[in-house]
């Protein structure tokens, strides 16, 4: 009688926790939740089946953002968790169409976390595979991923994305892309980007812009967050733009960024190989250089490998630029509503005898918005070029000035002079730039001005 109490007492105590459990459960689950997360979290219409599956009709939720000191409020709904042991314990569910505030909603999702034991949750591995996260700039139509939780889901470790296909904007220039796989090493989740010490890899397949304005076959990418700073790698294979009229091989990028200066400021190295230009016809072996930018002011240095530059303009066919190299500076100051523009080239042609250009120029946009001079909408100021075309025994000179949104059109000053006018154009002939046509043009145009020496000297 005594063994048949002692095997009694503990099925009746299961039975009283299993009843507990179905009739009282959602209740001590609602307080719960609200207790521990002082408020943050609030469930309703709670369900606990005689399975032990529980379910929650809505929950609302405001999660906590450690950088910007404020909670982002947000809604689960169609929440149900159920669990097994048959291979060790484990707990799986699914979620219904929810939304995390100012960042987008999600459609479904399935997950499941299996921890160490049933009394040991240091270490949860889980899994998550969803349907259409869409936010107010992207949209991904499904995904996976898996990882291990640490410290009762304080960290991160060894998780993995798989997103088969995205599609998003980039400064109002939507895009799309195929197969985006991110890996992440580990993670803090209660610290802040600027306090982490995190790497992250990804691979994107298949980008491209609308009408195929942009695209790109291949991108490999990584982050590393260390010490408050960002260092971010980028290679990209079979770029082009505005279908295929410019094309390169391959773009590798290496930025360095601080996450702790609220100002934008860091350096960028690029390398870009195998560049070519379909009209006019250009060919670069390849472009390298340095972007540096800091609160006042934006620089660029780098150097261009050409394997051939077709000249041309509107109508006519003006020359070719064979082999050479090309070094380039540039600096961007900015001033109050204006932004000052300062640069220099010297381009050496190869095997030439010493046959070099240097270009300085020099301007003052009124709008400090420079990209916008690409689509001509910049007030231009003033812009000053000066020139040196250099030739064995000769060479030519000459100074650019305009003002004003007419500035290119009509110029307010526009001088060339040559050292030894016939010496001159006889070395430009040996090293075969200018076409048969525009050579004799550009000798009689310099030959109708005045007379300097044995040069010319021409105002326009």
């Amino acid at each position: 009688m005594k063994i048949l109490k002692f095997v009694l007492w503990p099925i009746i105590l299961v039975c009283l926790l299993w009843t507990t459990a179905i009739f009282f459960g959602p209740s001590i689950i609602i307080a719960a939740a609200s207790h521990f997360s002082h408020g943050k979290i609030n469930l309703t219409r709670v369900d606990v089946s005689p399975k032990l599956t529980i379910s929650a009709a809505v929950i609302n939720f405001d999660l906590p953002q450690a950088a910007e000191r404020k909670d982002l409020p947000g809604v689960l709904r169609a929440l149900s968790i159920d669990w097994e042991i048959k291979n060790g314990f484990k707990l799986f569910g699914s979620i219904g169409p929810s939304k995390l505030d100012e960042y987008g909603s999600l459609t479904s999702a399935n997950f499941t976390l299996k921890p160490t034991s049933i009394f040991d949750w240091r270490e949860v591995n889980g899994q998550l595979e969803f349907e259409q996260i869409a936010g107010t700039d992207f949209e991904l139509k499904k995904g996976k991923f898996n990882g291990v939780f640490l410290n009762t889901f304080k960290g991160l470790k060894d998780a993995k994305f798989f997103i088969p296909k995205i599609s998003g904007t980039i400064k109002n220039i939507p895009f799309e892309a195929s197969a985006l796989s991110v890996w992440l090493d580990e993670y803090d989740l209660t610290l802040p980007p600027i306090h982490q010490k995190s790497q992250i890899k990804y691979v994107l397949k298949k980008i491209l812009g609308p009408r195929n304005t942009f695209g790109i076959s291949f991108l490999d990418g990584d982050v590393k967050l260390s010490d408050g700073g960002a260092v971010f790698t980028i290679l990209a294979t079979n770029a082009h733009l505005f279908g295929n009229q410019v094309a390169a091989k391959s773009i590798a990028l290496t930025s360095n960024q601080s996450l702790i200066s609220y100002s934008p400021e860091g350096e960028l190295k690029f390398n870009i190989s195998e560049i070519t230009l379909k009209d006019p016809a250009v060919s670069l072996q390849n472009y390298s250089g340095l972007l540096e930018v800091t609160p006042s002011k934006i620089s660029h240095s780098g150097r261009v490998l050409i394997s051939s530059i077709e000249l041309k303009n509107d109508q006519y066919l003006i020359g070719n630029i064979k082999t050479g190299i090309l070094d380039v500076s540039l600096t961007s100051r900015v001033f109050p509503s204006k932004l000052g523009v300062e640069g220099q080239g010297v381009l050496t042609l190869n095997g030439d005898g010493g046959f070099s250009v240097k270009v300085k120029i020099g301007s003052l946009i009124t709008d400090s918005g420079l990209l916008n001079c690409f689509g001509q909408k910049c007030g231009l100021e003033t812009f000053e070029a000066d020139y040196h075309v250099a030739a064995p025994g000769s060479s030519l000179t000459g100074n650019f000035k305009c003002e004003g949104d007419s500035c290119f059109k009509r110029p307010s000053q526009f001088m060339l002079q040559t050292k030894n006018t016939n010496k001159f154009f006889q070395e430009l002939s040996d090293a075969g730039i200018l076409s048969p046509l525009a050579l004799p043009m550009a000798y009689f145009a310099i030959s109708n001005g005045e007379v300097v020496g044995n040069g010319h000297m021409l105002n326009f």
